[in-house]
């Protein structure tokens, strides 16, 4: 069939135009209107199959029976090799059927349109490759520039969402070592979005899309999501946001390095929106590698200069115990071979007197030996605290207190009865600031050596105990924490004037199982 000069401009311009605008929407609206146009129809519409949209129309649609065969064109849109969609044509405007004319010149505006469609939908991922691109370059600039974990977490779960255009996005990491369980510690939507039920989710690996993904460490596409997660806030006792029943569309892409796992990146639309495509789940796996690969690098930066301190330290360590140490031995040695040279009682006694506080600062460079070779992670500070508790105290006490440590007691103190101990201290400092009317105030801190005792003692030299002592506010939850854990609380008076109180709970295995649950 020979197309007509006309529809031959009309051909011509409708290329042109589907060349010129390479966006899909205005490509597919161009394609109704040259189509109706050169056709003589009252309606047209157009959907793609390539890439999933709502049907596109221009007129009013006829009902369908009162449409006889020559009054309908529905002819097929080819891209490549592959079926597009299809353009449907009803009812001209002058009455008469589709002509072979008509029918040329809308099968090929339908080639026209498969090519066109093809380069919309090129260029469309492409520019979808370059928002993905840029993210990533986000998150390596973030880290580079000294940006922390959760920071960095935080930042690659709200570009994804940017970029896929996604109601929500979250990432899930692992519980424990053992990777059973995953848990969404990183949740971004919408400011108006309640996402808070979210963050803390703990899911398996086994039966889920996430521990798919997880463990196959390929993306998986999904539909109809929120079901999912209603059910499950259901079940929790949680009330969900209405909005969550509408996620639909998800993709779950695995953050992987090598053979290591990390976690798990989701990104969920609503179903009122365009689902993603297959073409789309590629580019989150890739930026879901990419992110993990950064943090992976971050993670080994931080390793290193963890390294390089461990080392630093222990250099310290060994020139404590090799000099300083055996130095104040030395001169303890000399100063008892001294000491026996001494008949006037008053200068033995002075002599004496330095001996023991050589021995006490042996005893406390010990203490920071033990500390800087103690590299446990999650169990330092106990001693920073103890010492900033004491500090603090110097304003109220008038004087600065004395502090001393016996044993690794930043690693064998369990966190359960740090808060205890910390605030047995704060208490019994603010008692002797109150009462004691002391002008010298000690605190030893000590865990045994099977590390099964922890001990605080707070001494000063002060008035003493009244006559009648009686266990009410501080001194009665001192005594309660102690009892919690099944320790003691004792108090008396120092010969020479003063009051000692001892704190003494079990920390080994002697604790009973009762008492660790009561702990706060």
């Amino acid at each position: 069939m020979v197309v007509s000069d006309s529809g031959v401009r009309g051909l011509r311009d409708a290329a042109t135009g589907g060349a010129r605008d390479l966006t899909l929407a205005d490509v597919l609206s161009g394609i109704l209107s040259s189509a109706r146009d050169l056709s003589g129809a009252c309606f047209a519409a157009l959907r793609t199959d390539r890439i999933v949209l709502d049907t596109i129309e221009i007129g009013e649609r006829p009902p369908c029976d009162s449409q006889p065969a020559g009054h309908v064109l529905d002819v097929p849109i080819q891209a490549g090799e592959t079926l597009a969609g299809n353009l449907y044509l009803a009812g001209k405007r002058d009455g008469r059927n589709f002509t072979d004319q008509d029918t040329a010149v809308v099968a090929a505006l339908a080639a026209t349109a498969g090519i066109a469609i093809e380069n919309a939908t090129l260029f469309e991922r492409n520019q979808q490759r370059e928002l993905w691109l840029s993210a990533s370059q986000d998150v390596t600039s973030a880290l580079l520039t000294g940006a922390d974990h959760g920071a960095t977490l935080r930042l690659i779960a709200r570009r994804a969402r940017e970029v896929a255009s996604a109601a929500i996005a979250a990432i899930a990491l692992p519980v424990s070592e053992d990777d059973d369980q995953l848990v969404y510690q990183v949740v971004d939507g919408p400011e108006s979005a309640e996402v808070d039920p979210f963050r803390g989710r703990i899911v398996s690996v086994k039966g889920t899309a996430s521990g798919k993904a997880f463990l196959s460490g390929r993306a998986v596409a999904v539909r109809d999501v929120g079901t999912d997660i209603h059910d499950w806030g259901k079940q929790a006792g949680i009330d969900l946001a209405p909005w969550v029943a509408d996620l639909d569309s998800t993709v779950f892409a695995p953050m992987v390095v090598g053979e290591r796992r990390l976690g798990v990146l989701m990104v969920a639309k609503f179903a009122d929106g365009r689902p993603f495509h297959a073409s789309e789940t590629p580019l989150v796996q890739a930026f879901a590698g990419q992110a993990a690969l950064v943090l992976e690098f971050a993670r080994a930066e931080d390793d290193r200069e963890r390294l390089a301190v461990l080392s630093d330290r222990d250099r310290i360590a060994r020139d404590l115990h090799d000099l300083v140490v055996q130095r104040l031995f030395a001169v303890g040695l000399g100063l008892q071979g001294l000491g026996r040279l001494v008949t006037t009682p008053d200068k033995s006694e002075r002599v004496l007197g330095l001996i023991r506080d050589i021995d006490r600062t042996i005893m406390d460079v010990r203490n920071t030996i033990f500390s800087l070779q103690d590299n446990s992670p999650g169990l330092t500070g106990l001693r920073s605290e103890l010492l900033r508790i004491a500090h603090e105290a110097a304003g109220t006490l008038g004087v600065e207190p004395r502090i001393g440590f016996d044993g690794p007691v930043d690693s064998v103190v369990p966190s359960a009865v740090r808060p205890d101990l910390l605030a047995t201290l704060r208490e019994a400092l603010s008692n002797v600031a109150r009462h004691a009317e002391a002008n010298r105030v000690s605190v030893e801190v000590g865990v045994d050596r099977a590390g099964s005792v922890l001990t605080l003692e707070v001494s000063d030299n002060g008035v003493g105990l009244p006559r009648e002592l009686t266990r009410r506010g501080g001194l009665a939850n001192m005594a309660e924490r102690a009892t919690r854990w099944n320790g003691t609380l004792a108090i008396h008076d120092v010969p020479g004037g003063g009051t000692q109180l001892r704190w003494s709970v079990p920390i080994g295995p002697a604790r009973s199982g009762a008492a660790q649950g009561s702990a706060p």
